[in-house]
């Protein structure tokens, strides 16, 4: 599931560098939006290299369902942001 996020732009996408990442955050307003709808009001997406966090399952440690359906939510925000 994770790998898939490649194919739909995350980090591979020339949008994914800007204007979505600024100093290492997503600024899309739907993943925004998204992360903080999980998270709260102050909650980020962050990222780094090709990869983002939380929600990102960058490790297989990271896998559950809750955070499966969590990590296509944001992608699919993101998708919706421009990725």
């Amino acid at each position: 599931m994770h790998e898939i996020t490649h194919t739909y732009g995350v980090g591979t996408s020339s949008n994914w560098a800007y204007p979505f990442v600024q100093n290492s955050i997503f600024v899309g307003s739907n993943a925004v939006a998204k992360i903080q709808e999980f998270d709260g009001s102050s909650a980020t997406i962050s990222t780094g290299g090709s990869h983002f966090w939380p929600y990102g399952l960058n490790y297989n440690s990271k896998w559950s369902t809750a955070n499966g359906d969590k990590h296509a939510q944001i992608v699919w925000a993101m998708v919706q942001d421009g990725l």
